[in-house]
Order: structure tokens, then C-alpha cells, then sequence
């Protein structure tokens, strides 16, 4: 039996690139997928290149109020038809023709499919034209429930594939529609550490387009990593960025209580609160990549500011 695949993909004014996108999506090499789109509201002319695709059988849009991004996906999780994998789509990154095939494959390799799973790969960081601004590095160190509640470090969204055991784990329990800073993708990936298993793809499978304009929280400055890291680290020193990170793991934390195991309760409760700094800075696993963000990251639990 050929695996049915739903692709979701969320449409903001994205005129520029979303039909790039839709085409890289119709030239998978596996083709037993149907794509999804709903639009959020979208001011420009992004309508009439949806309108394009109105005749294709492997293509359902709908049009929509704005809700943002999060709200949009879990509209697309909740009223697309059932599958045995949904994957989300940005509406202005590339995929190779191998994306699907590559992760259906992955995840119909777990010998237990009765769990949660969830299928990331790497990617490579593009500009507006799609040309090479650096090569997708692969994770240095494991996906964590601790790395994912603390900062955010999870597989983004636009390489996400997942079984419709985590669809249905994750509809169940009704997550909250508005969230400011945690993604839909972020509370996927948080479910499946919680509760299954998610596989990660060293290999790069997708680009990652950057334009000044992109909705996701990864946007760099002029694709300039520095400036981003410092951008970042001024997020969580002037703004208090980590009391609205803390404040959205006590969501997912109390949406999902009665879900996740002793152990991963543990973690929550250690790091939902500002107290045992030294425990924190001490943490004997990386917390990040990069040396940069490992340093910033213990600088913020010493001075309470994570």
C-alpha cells in the first residue's frame, strides 16, 4: 500500500514566491500527497496565483480570516482529510523532488508506527533568488526536551513530516490557538520528544529562502549569523524575551499535563522557573550549536535572566 501524505501549507501575502514553492511541491517524486492551502487574509495578489491551481486534483485551497500563522496550521490539521502523514510547507522555501519520498521512507523504518513520529531534515539557507548563502550545517548534538523548552531548538517546521498518530496526539487535547512565540512546529516537535520518536535527517532535503519578509522566527540580518546571534541575545537582555518563552512552555505544559511522562514533568518544572541558576549553568549537556549560543544561553540562567 502507498502511504497517503497531506502537505499543509499556511499563505500569508506571499505573491513573490508561493508559486516557486507550490511547483517544487508538485514535483515530488513521490506522488501520493494532496496539498492543502489555507489563506490567512492575504492583501496582495497571492489570491489570484491560488486561484491558478483551482483545477488541479492534488490541490485544495481555501481563503480564510487572518489568524497568523499558528492558528492557520491547526485550522489545516483540523479540517484537511485524514492520511497516514502530514507534512507543513512554508510558502516561500524550495524543496528538492526527493523531500517526501526521503521522510516517508525514514519514518516507515521505526519498527514501533503505533507511536508518536516525527521525520526533520536539514537545509540549506538561500536568499530571495534562491542563490546559496551557506550550506546546511548538520545538528551537532541530539534533539532534547530541555535544548527544545529552553530555547526553542527544534526541527523547523518547513522540513517537518509526521504520522497521524502525532496529529491525532496533538489535536486531542486542543492546543490554544495564539502563541507569540513558540511555533506550531515547536509544539510538534516538543509532543513527539515527549511521547514518540523524531527522526532527524542530516541530510539537506529543502532551501531555506530569506527576504527580510518571512514569518518564521529565524530570520537573519542580511544572512548575517553574528548580527542575528546579537539581535537575538538583546531579545532576552531588553525585552525579556525569556519570561514570554517561559510563559508559552507553561501552556503547552499545562495543555498537555496528563500526556507526557514523570521524567519529562521534571524537566518542565526545573526550567519553567527561574530559580536553581547554578543547577542551570551547570547542566552537563549542550544547550545549543553553536559555542556563542552555549555561552549566551548560561550567561542568561546566571543573571536570571532565563
Amino acid at each position: 500500500m502507498v502511504n497517503k501524505v497531506n502537505i499543509l501549507l499556511s499563505s500569508y501575502n506571499g505573491e513573490k514566491y508561493i508559486k516557486d514553492q507550490i511547483e517544487s511541491i508538485l514535483a515530488q517524486t513521490y506522488s501520493n500527497f494532496h496539498l492543502f492551502i489555507r489563506d490567512d487574509g492575504s492583501k496582495d495578489g497571492t489570491k489570484y496565483i491560488l486561484n491558478e491551481y483551482k483545477n488541479n486534483p492534488k490541490i485544495t485551497v481555501f481563503y480564510g480570516d487572518n489568524l497568523g500563522f499558528f492558528a492557520s496550521f491547526l485550522w489545516l490539521l483540523n479540517n484537511c482529510d485524514q492520511a497516514d502523514f502530514y507534512a507543513f510547507s512554508d510558502q516561500d522555501d524550495y524543496w528538492y523532488p526527493d523531500k517526501i519520498e526521503t521522510a516517508i521512507n525514514k519514518l516507515k523504518n521505526v519498527s514501533n508506527q503505533n507511536q508518536p513520529l516525527l521525520y526533520c531534515c536539514n537545509a540549506d539557507i538561500c536568499d530571495a533568488n534562491l542563490k546559496l548563502i551557506h550550506k546546511g550545517k548538520p545538528t551537532k548534538y541530539p534533539f532534547s526536551i530541555v535544548r527544545t523548552i529552553v530555547n526553542g531548538e527544534t526541527g523547523w517546521g518547513y522540513t517537518q513530516v509526521m504520522n497521524d498518530r502525532l496529529r491525532q496526539f496533538f489535536l486531542e487535547k486542543k492546543p490554544p490557538e495564539y502563541i507569540k512565540v513558540m511555533g506550531h512546529d515547536t509544539w510538534v516537535h516538543l509532543l513527539c520528544l515527549c511521547n514518540g520518536t523524531v527522526i532527524y535527517d542530516p541530510d539537506v532535503h529543502v532551501m531555506m529562502r530569506r527576504h527580510g519578509n518571512n514569518t518564521s522566527r529565524q530570520e537573519y540580518h542580511g544572512g548575517n549569523i553574528i548580527l542575528h546571534n546579537f539581535w537575538r541575545l538583546r531579545e532576552f537582555l531588553i525585552s525579556d524575551k525569556g519570561k514570554d518563552i517561559y510563559n508559552e512552555d507553561k501552556i503547552f505544559y499545562t495543555t498537555f499535563l496528563n500526556s507526557i511522562s514523570e521524567d519529562s514533568k521534571k524537566i518542565f518544572y526545573l526550567y519553567m522557573n527561574r530559580g536553581k541558576r547554578i543547577k542551570k549553568v551547570f547542566y552537563r549537556k549542550r544547550y545549543r550549536d553553536s559555542f556563542f549560543d552555549e555561552l549566551a544561553i548560561r550567561l542568561l540562567f546566571l543573571i536570571g535572566k532565563m
